[in-house]
């Protein structure tokens, strides 16, 4: 995004292929493969390093490319945003430039480019860069920096760094964040405990215990990573938050945007509690200005290295 930008989904409509990649995906890995392939038969012919790495970049990448973008479009070069702004999105709009624009709320953006649009309208909001993405692991310190090897996946970007915390901080920061209306990325195991039909997540949903009396909720959350019950599947969003209310007997809830389409619970949406957070949420994104001086402090730390295949590192892959 602090390369090339971004586009809104007005001005560039979302295909298909985006939002059912499995077949993308199998395709683009037989690619990779067979792409794998040819440069170890290079090699052996006896073809020099720099040979190879021209072979790459004249026929391998522009293949790619040209496969990427038949399957997902290009986003264009230029672009013009229109919408009408209400309170809530007008910001510092003032009565002049209401005036301008016809006496209403109408606003018109561009033509811009999508790495314009998003250093001058979406980094003064939420700026990237300046995301901090937050884990619990259980398996190891608190309060310690993490990494994954080989987790990377975009040549020259920042390396990924993980700031290990218990779950009730990673709860705590993402309730200041949404009470300033900032909704917050998050990664997760999606499947347990979760009705897609409903759109509910809890650990206690499927009471296999009563319907045949299999227990499955014997291990705790440090002890299904060890044992690879439970890894990141999947990232979504939280929009919203209820705190728990003892006197009234009712848990913690949170409102959750996800990505398969409005024929998902509710309207795209699901709430999951507490209990679901704290056993099956396993990363959020917070910008770095909310964290407490202690947990800035663990970004100067060397990081503990895991290995490439540790579900930290799934959510990438």
């Amino acid at each position: 995004v602090e390369k090339h930008g971004v586009v809104p989904k007005q001005c560039w409509t979302e295909p298909l292929v985006s939002q059912e990649t499995l077949q993308f995906n199998f395709w683009l890995n037989t690619w990779h493969r067979q792409s794998a392939k040819r440069i170890r038969d290079l090699h052996a012919a006896g073809q020099t390093a720099d040979q190879i790495r021209a072979y790459i970049d004249s026929d391998l990448l522009p293949e790619l490319f040209r496969f990427c973008c038949a399957a997902i479009g290009r986003p264009p070069a230029k672009f013009t945003f229109e919408y009408a702004a209400t309170a809530a999105s007008a910001g510092g709009a003032t009565a002049e430039a209401d005036a301008a624009a016809g006496g209403n709320k109408y606003r018109r953006i561009g033509p811009v480019t999508p790495l314009q649009f998003y250093q001058e309208h979406v980094k003064p909001l939420v700026d990237l860069g300046a995301q901090v993405c937050l884990v619990n692991d259980p398996r190891n310190p608190y309060y310690r920096l993490m990494t994954v090897d080989m987790l990377n996946n975009m040549q020259g970007a920042r390396r990924v760094l993980y700031v290990n915390l218990p779950s009730e901080e990673l709860r705590r920061l993402a309730t200041d964040a949404l009470r300033d209306r900032l909704p917050v990325w998050f990664g997760s195991h999606v499947s347990k405990g979760h009705s897609r039909t409903a759109g509910l997540a809890d650990p206690n949903l499927h009471r296999l215990d009563l319907l045949c009396g299999l227990q499955l909720n014997t291990m705790d959350k440090k002890e299904r990573l060890l044992y690879g019950d439970s890894l990141m599947t999947h990232a979504m969003l939280l929009t919203g938050v209820t705190p728990p209310d003892p006197a009234a007997g009712s848990p913690g809830k949170w409102r959750v945007e996800n990505s398969w389409s409005q024929d998902y619970g509710l309207k795209g949406y699901l709430t999951v509690t507490d209990a679901w957070f704290d056993e099956y949420v396993y990363e959020v994104a917070i910008d770095k200005a909310r964290l407490t001086d202690k947990m800035r402090a663990v970004l100067e730390q060397d990081p503990i290295v895991l290995p490439a295949w540790d579900p930290m590192g799934a959510l990438a892959q």
